[in-house]
């Protein structure tokens, strides 16, 4: 290996591209499916989302009357004629730029009821919630995020200051702890939370919400959301030509599906990444084979003076494994400083742990067994005397 410089290090390469971009892709992997998962925690995995439409009648999404067909008092019903519904928010966002004197800053106003607040498990940092008086009415006033409070008063305390939303003016009782998110748009530090009345009275002008959200006791939730179902279709029967009109989805199968296809496309891209290492396990097939070949007098003496096939099989195997377990150390080295790096362009963090690291390296040596194998058993074969006369 020392005479051969470049091709041992060659060699070595070939195994740490290999190692490296698979232990990338696996980190890559993990954090995808770790941050997708802690998203929709913030949801809440107990949370189910009832929407206009249904997926399985696609014209559903376009007939007006079904987009309108959801309305506050729903979300009131299904609180409370549904068994182990816990509570239900109509809400209706919108999106846009809100001002104060000569600051601005785009967020999204959130109309909803007060229990939204305990469902999002949001904190109040400042302030106050809504209340149901304020549902009621329909007073202009809002807890406003973290982020957007920074944003439209800097240093200064944003309780009982006004905010401009399309022209609307809106008073600030609250402000939320501060917790980034991406769930549900750019998550709650830049949310303003008005009641929803507010929403419809004074800035659409409608009298639909665009989705409800339900929580349910976690062991009945299929049979909730089953009701949900059976409820919708008597109170819009009119609605229901080809089936259901509206959709009942579950946050935590969402949550499941979306970390079962993050698998599925990691270990893809892991299989693809694999070629690498298969190629390097062949380089080193080749290297122990030249190296078999250059050292058949020197296998000559040490049969000669007593070392069996088996040791010249383990030698030979030795030197094979020393090679990839050096690639897959070095691979490894720069899969770390590869995760580092990507760390700081994605929206989550890139993941591995001990076991995953052992693996690789256990694999590593292995690739050097299995593709060393040959040369070695071609080694130990070799005749003596043959070996002897061999120049």
């Amino acid at each position: 290996m020392r005479e051969h410089k470049v091709r041992s290090a060659l060699t070595i390469l070939g195994i740490a591209v290999g190692i490296w971009s698979v232990v990338t892709l696996i980190g890559i992997g993990l954090g995808a499916k770790n941050y997708i998962e802690a998203q929709v925690q913030v949801l809440g995995s107990d949370l189910l989302v009832v929407t206009p439409g249904n997926p399985e009648d696609p014209t559903s999404f376009f007939d007006p009357r079904i987009a309108e067909s959801l309305h506050a008092r729903d979300a009131q019903e299904i609180a409370s004629g549904i068994e182990h519904v816990r509570d239900a928010a109509p809400v209706y966002q919108i999106r846009g730029e809100l001002r104060r004197s000569d600051r601005r800053a785009v967020g999204t106003m959130v109309g909803t009821t007060p229990g939204y607040f305990a469902m999002r498990d949001m904190e109040i940092a400042r302030g106050r919630g809504l209340t149901e008086s304020d549902a009621n009415r329909g007073s202009a006033v809002g807890v406003i995020g973290a982020e957007l409070a920074d944003r439209l008063f800097g240093n200064r305390p944003a309780l009982g200051r006004v905010v401009q939303f399309q022209e609307r003016s809106v008073e600030v009782v609250g402000v939320l702890a501060e917790r980034e998110d991406a769930a549900l748009g750019d998550g709650q530090d830049t949310e303003l939370l008005v009641p929803v009345s507010f929403v419809q009275r004074q800035v659409e002008g409608v009298q639909h919400v665009q989705h409800i959200l339900v929580e349910a006791d976690r062991e009945y939730k299929d049979a909730v959301e089953r009701s949900i179902e059976l409820y919708l279709m008597s109170a819009k029967r009119n609605l229901a030509r080809n089936g259901a009109a509206h959709s009942v989805t579950d946050f935590g199968e969402i949550a499941s599906l979306a970390g079962r296809i993050v698998d599925a496309m990691t270990w893809i891209l892991v299989s693809i990444a694999g070629v690498s290492l298969v190629v390097g396990g062949i380089g080193v097939m080749n290297v122990m084979l030249a190296s078999v070949s250059e050292r058949v007098s020197e296998i000559g003496i040490r049969r000669a003076v007593g070392a069996t096939a088996g040791r010249i099989r383990m030698q030979f195997l030795g030197e094979a494994a020393m090679l990839t377990v050096v690639g897959g150390l070095i691979g490894l080295a720069l899969a770390g400083l590869s995760l580092l790096l990507v760390a700081q362009f994605l929206p989550w963090t890139p993941e591995l742990d001990l076991l995953i690291v052992l693996a690789v390296v256990l694999f590593s040596a292995s690739i050097g067994g299995f593709f060393g194998y040959y040369p070695a058993q071609k080694a130990s074969t070799l005749s003596p005397m043959e070996a002897l006369r061999y120049d």
